[in-house]
């Protein structure tokens, strides 16, 4: 619905309080500033309960929120912008899964600043990716209706949850730990023989 102009499309709402411009910008803004609040509050989280738990929540609300956004938004469902718009909020909630694979990324390469930056890179070329095919799928579905990619979205969350479920590993932070103090051992040793042979 951002991306078309009051009229152009059977789907699009009848009657709306404000500009048309205004409209499509207040649904932006409402996913926007419901996702940064999410992106504040699931960092310490996932780093209490775990990355694993908090990517399956944000895929599996991700899926119902696309649906709660098809049936509270869409207009041949009796759905309203205001409905889109709340939908829209509340679904952006749960859209912090760019910010626990990050940490994810930062978990499995704590030493690897290369490899690390690497796994970041491509999380946010998946992230562009998924924004840019989102609107590519909108006008793929332009003539079953407006909202259909909401079904598309749906089922691609709900794949992403199962993968999730089934085949993601946790890392051993313990191990990590270990690492460090290994390696902190091993540089005090090494200072020490340093300091003792220039004596």
């Amino acid at each position: 619905p951002q991306m078309v102009l009051d009229g152009a499309h059977r789907d699009w709402w009848e009657s709306i309080s404000m500009e048309c411009a205004a409209a499509r910008n207040c649904i932006g803004m409402a996913s926007d500033v419901a996702t940064a609040i999410a992106s504040i509050a699931f960092g310490p989280l996932s780093d209490k309960i775990g990355r694993k738990p908090c990517l399956m929540l944000c895929l599996y609300v991700g899926a119902c929120g696309n649906l709660l956004k098809l049936f509270c938004g869409a207009a041949p469902y009796g759905g309203t912008f205001w409905g889109f718009t709340i939908a829209n909020f509340v679904n952006g909630l749960f859209g912090a899964s760019t910010v626990v694979a990050t940490a994810y990324a930062c978990d499995i390469y704590p030493h690897d600043k290369k490899k690390k930056e690497e796994e970041m890179g491509a999380i946010m070329g998946m992230q562009i990716m998924g924004i840019n095919l989102g609107g590519i799928c909108a006008i793929l579905f332009e003539s079953s209706g407006l909202f259909m990619p909401l079904w598309l979205g749906a089922g691609i969350s709900v794949v992403g949850g199962l993968a999730i479920t089934f085949y993601f590993v946790e890392a051993d932070k313990d191990l990590h730990q270990e690492v460090d103090a290994h390696e902190a051992e091993k540089t005090k040793k090494e200072a020490f023989k340093q300091i003792w042979n220039t004596v």
